[in-house]
């Protein structure tokens, strides 16, 4: 799927949002000019429930906005995949709670889904203790989601051999942010770590991430929560790498004095456009396995476990080749690529970031 990104944002929109990265590189966060753009085109709210206003998207109806956003400035990108992502977590939320949570105007998910702390039951809820990594866009959440272990008498609870976990949700004043964040790429997104430490929370604020637990209609969140993870997150990593591709032609054809590839050297003219073919033929497998699950999930209201999974394993696989493809390219850029305020070294250091996310890694 080949997406024109002046389709999704105007060349105004592209221009202001490209100043704003170098400035949210700088805060290491995201500016709130940047925020303003994205909360004016609601894009926060694409999985979002209906019913609570948002847009609740087909998911491969929001992927190109993405792709798109990613392409701008890639710590935008990243946070919105994320944020927006969160979006998702209101269908499994008791409707009289998530009608709170999103009836703020721009409501912004931050968090983490990785049990960092522990939920002990009492008679009103649970109180709740942890340290959570790397939460992406914390300096600006309306709400923190975090997923803890459930304990009685401080012993985790099991089932069926397993560890019970649940997500709990808190308000920005229940936290505290531990500025670890200190990655050389996606430096905006400001993923610093953050804690709960004794805070006590009613039973309404928590859910669980299953389709036995949606209070919403909607195919949408019958969609296993995994590959939507993956191919979300691939989509973004693959949109940065597509603005890098963009950067690195109009490098080339400026260190030869030409305005087309046909005019550079033969070999060279061969080697981008054989990455660069590659590249694009890893972007487009990660639509199209998810458009082939989008319309198995449609029609049979179930996605089966092999098809979900061959939607991860294609995210993790695109991203590799893509990563592979940029890294055979970067030498032949020369100095403009090292300069630390040019868009492709920003690109490429967001890459290399994006790279190490544990969904994206190889397995």
């Amino acid at each position: 799927m080949a997406i024109n990104i002046s389709d999704y944002f105007s060349e105004q929109e592209i221009s202001d949002l490209t100043e704003e990265a170098n400035r949210s590189d700088d805060l290491e966060k995201l500016t709130s000019s940047a925020l303003d753009i994205l909360k004016k085109k609601k894009l926060l709210d694409l999985f979002v429930p209906q019913q609570y206003d948002g847009l609740q998207c087909n998911l491969p109806e929001a992927l190109p906005w993405l792709e798109a956003t990613s392409w701008i400035d890639g710590s935008l990108g990243w946070t919105l995949t994320l944020a927006s992502g969160a979006g998702l977590f209101g269908a499994f939320m008791i409707p009289e709670f998530a009608r709170s949570v999103f009836s703020q105007k721009n409501t912004f998910i931050a968090g983490s889904g990785f049990p960092g702390g522990k939920a002990e039951r009492t008679n009103a809820g649970f109180h709740i203790n942890g340290s959570w990594k790397y939460a992406s866009g914390i300096n600006h959440p309306t709400l923190i989601t975090a997923t803890c272990y459930i304990t009685t008498g401080g012993k985790i609870q099991q089932k069926e051999g397993a560890p019970v976990t649940k997500a709990i949700a808190c308000y920005p004043d229940e936290i505290e942010i531990q500025k670890t964040w200190n990655s050389f790429g996606l430096k905006g997104t400001g993923s610093h770590n953050f804690a709960i430490q004794g805070v006590q929370i009613p039973k309404k604020r928590t859910f669980a991430i299953s389709p036995d637990s949606v209070h919403v209609d909607g195919v949408l969140y019958q969609y296993p929560f995994e590959a939507f993870a993956h191919c979300t997150l691939a989509i973004s990593m693959l949109g940065i790498a597509r603005r890098f591709w963009d950067e690195a032609k109009q490098i080339l054809l400026s260190k030869h004095e030409v305005t087309e590839l046909k005019g550079l050297p033969e070999s060279l003219q061969t080697r981008f456009k054989d990455s660069h073919q590659q590249f694009n033929k890893a972007k487009e497998a990660v639509y199209k396995t998810v458009e082939q699950s989008w319309q198995k999930l449609q029609k049979s209201k179930h996605l089966n476990d092999d098809l979900a999974n061959k939607v991860s394993v294609q995210s993790r696989q695109s991203c590799q080749t893509a990563l592979h493809c940029v890294q055979n390219l970067y030498p032949l850029l020369g100095m403009s690529a090292i300069n630390p305020d040019s868009i492709i070294n920003r690109c490429w250091r967001d890459l290399h970031t994006a790279s190490q996310h544990m969904f994206l890694r190889p397995q």
